[in-house]
């Protein structure tokens, strides 16, 4: 089994599956170029396939790549022995620490200074932005992104000062309990951070956009629009969790229901509710004012008119009725579902 590592160079393969031209690049998806760093004086260029086609980290240019020798589609079984190798990529090779990239130009190929200084990373990717990386803690396994989006399986840790740089924003009494956080947001580093590399902890409350599943921590940090005060407070419940956080929510359901199922109570924190579409324009009523003012028109009524000579009395059955209805009126307000005044 041969390794090599190599530096990768521009390459019209990676990105697209076919060019200009209609060339299909079907048998090479997300190759890149290399020259590998044995052939310094000789600046050979190779293809390199991705070893792992269905987990890839693409790497860019001006990065130094791990590479394998194995065989491709038509590779045979030969008595002669020959056989059809390609290179493979593993891994880009974290040469500079950083998430967003890790470039070392010109380490393979006999280059020029001034054609190091002009090797480009890339043409949609900006080189000159850095993302600092995830505080890690004991036990934890963390995919990240280069551009600040992070999927966390974690756990409880506890607080340690002198082994964490910063410490987690969740807590709980158990440590090992799972957490799992996916995050994404654009603001790593603060734009007055002059240490790229400095650890960071995921935010709830300032991150663009992020999902928590929890188990028994609480997000002491967590807080909502309205607090909840009729159950355990969103900042102090230590039970399993979902929760989603943006600047906008869409939940759709394609071809069924939606559902929200609760042993408890359904809460909606929002300073306008429309049911329909965002166009409804008809007012929904309250139901303690309706009933109030309902019985006291039935009250109007049953007692009768005076005027003109004549008084309007009501037999027994009407007077039935007026009271039938009173305990029908009382009825239309619902025990379970509450609006708020």
């Amino acid at each position: 089994m041969e390794f090599e590592f190599g530096e990768v160079i521009p390459s019209e393969y990676t990105y697209i599956y076919k060019n200009s031209d209609n060339q299909t690049f079907g048998d090479n998806l997300f190759t890149v170029k290399v020259r590998l760093n044995r052939d310094i004086y000789d600046n050979r260029e190779y293809f390199a396939r991705p070893m792992d086609i269905n987990n890839k980290k693409i790497p860019l240019v001006g990065e130094q790549v791990l590479l394998i020798k194995a065989p491709t589609q038509y590779s045979k079984n030969r008595e002669d022995g020959a056989s059809s190798n390609n290179w493979y990529y593993i891994s880009s090779i974290a040469l500079q620490s950083a998430i967003s990239h890790n470039l070392l130009p010109g380490l393979a190929g006999n280059l020029k200074q001034e054609e190091i200084d002009n090797t480009k990373s890339g043409v949609t990717f900006d080189q000159n932005v850095s993302t600092s990386p995830l505080q890690p803690y004991e036990g934890d396994t963390i995919n990240e992104g280069r551009h600040g989006n992070s999927i966390r399986l974690g756990s409880t840790s506890k607080q340690d000062e002198v082994r964490y740089n910063i410490q987690p924003t969740w807590a709980g009494d158990s440590v090992n309990d799972p957490i799992i956080i996916l995050s994404n947001t654009s603001k790593r580093p603060a734009e007055d951070e002059t240490d790229k590399k400095q650890f960071i902890v995921e935010n709830i409350q300032t991150d663009d956009s992020s999902l928590y599943l929890t188990s028994t921590q609480k997000l002491s940090e967590f807080t909502l629009s309205e607090p909840i005060t009729k159950a355990t407070s969103e900042s102090a419940f230590e039970e399993s969790q979902l929760i989603g956080v943006a600047n906008r929510v869409i939940l759709k359901a394609k071809t069924d229901i939606i559902a929200l199922d609760s042993k408890k109570m359904v809460t909606i924190n929002t300073p306008e509710l429309k049911l329909g579409d965002d166009t409804a324009d008809e007012s929904m009523v309250h139901g303690d004012i309706l009933a109030t003012i309902l019985k006291e028109l039935i009250a109007t009524i049953r007692r009768g008119s005076v005027g003109g000579g004549m008084i309007s009395i009501f037999d027994t059955s009407t007077q039935n009725k007026f009271n039938e209805l009173t305990t029908r009126v009382e009825n239309i307000k619902s025990s379970k579902f509450k609006l708020k005044k």
